[in-house]
C-alpha cells in the first residue's frame, strides 16, 4: 500500500507468525486431549487371567515393586518395536523411575522369518547368564539389525559373544531349541488377549488393565499418567 511505513510491513508478517505459533500450540494441546480422552473412552479391560501376573522369571527393567506394569509384546525385527526399545523406554524410565516396570514378552510376526530365531537366541542368552545378558543381548540385537528380515542370523553367536557368553555352548542351545518354548507361551499369551500387532503394550495397575497398540509417545504417557492418577485416588482413599 502506497505510503505505508517499514514498520507496519515488518509487524505484519510478525503478527502473521505470532497467530500460526498460537493455532500450532492450541492444535498439540487439543491432540493431547485427545489421546488421554480417547484412553478413557476406550480404556481396555482385559481380564486379569489372561494376561499372566509379572513373576521373577520376567525379564524387566525398574522395580518389580512399581505400581505402573508395562508389558511389552515386541518382534526384534519390527521397526517401530526398535524404535521403542531404543528411544522410547530409556525416556520414559529417565521420567516415570521406580513407578514404572516394563517387562519383555516375545511376540514374533510370522512375516518376520528371522523374528522366531531371534528370540530364541535372546531366551539362550538368559538360560546362559541370566536377566541382565537377556537385556544385552536384545540390546545388541536392536542396535544390530536394521529390522524387517535384515539381521543377518550368523550374527546371532558373534553377538553372544560380545555380551560375555560362551558361544558354544549358546550354538548348543540355539539348534536344541531350547529357547523356543518360553517364545511360544509369551506368543500364546498375546494372542489369547488380543495382541495382532507389534509393538503392543499391556499397562497394569492392580485391577485396572490398559492395551496400547503402536509405538506413539503421547498415547503411552497417557496410559501411564492415567494409571499414576489412579494409583494416587486410591492411596488417598
Amino acid at each position: 500500500m502506497r505510503g505505508e511505513s517499514e514498520d507496519a510491513r515488518v509487524v505484519r508478517p510478525a503478527a502473521l507468525v505470532f497467530v500460526m505459533v498460537l493455532l500450532v500450540g492450541a492444535l498439540l494441546i487439543a491432540l493431547n486431549v485427545y489421546s488421554t480422552g480417547q484412553l478413557r473412552e476406550r480404556e481396555a479391560h482385559v481380564p486379569s487371567i489372561l494376561i499372566r501376573p509379572v513373576t521373577g522369571d520376567d525379564h524387566i527393567r525398574g522395580s518389580r515393586d512399581a505400581p505402573v506394569q508395562m508389558i511389552v509384546f515386541t518382534d526384534f525385527e519390527c521397526p517401530y518395536c526398535k524404535s521403542l526399545h531404543q528411544r522410547t523406554l530409556p525416556l520414559l524410565q529417565k521420567d516415570y523411575g521406580s513407578s514404572l516396570v516394563i517387562v519383555y514378552r516375545h511376540f514374533p510376526l510370522p512375516r518376520f522369518s528371522k523374528s522366531q530365531t531371534e528370540a530364541e537366541a535372546s531366551e539362550c542368552a538368559y538360560l546362559l547368564g541370566g536377566d541382565e545378558a537377556f537385556w544385552d543381548y536384545a540390546d545388541n540385537i536392536f542396535t544390530t539389525t536394521p529390522s524387517e528380515n535384515g539381521l543377518d542370523l550368523d550374527e546371532l553367536p558373534k553377538i553372544a559373544q560380545r555380551v560375555g557368553l560362551d558361544v558354544g555352548q549358546f550354538e548348543k542351545c540355539l539348534a536344541g531349541g531350547k529357547g523356543a518354548a518360553r517364545v511360544e507361551a509369551d506368543k500364546r499369551e498375546g494372542v489369547v488377549a488380543g495382541i495382532s500387532i507389534t509393538p503392543s503394550i499391556v499397562f497394569r495397575h492392580r485391577n485396572t488393565t490398559v492395551l496400547v497398540e503402536g509405538s506413539y509417545l503421547s498415547r503411552i504417557r497417557a496410559a501411564i499418567d492415567y494409571l499414576l492418577e489412579k494409583d494416587t485416588q486410591e492411596k488417598s482413599l
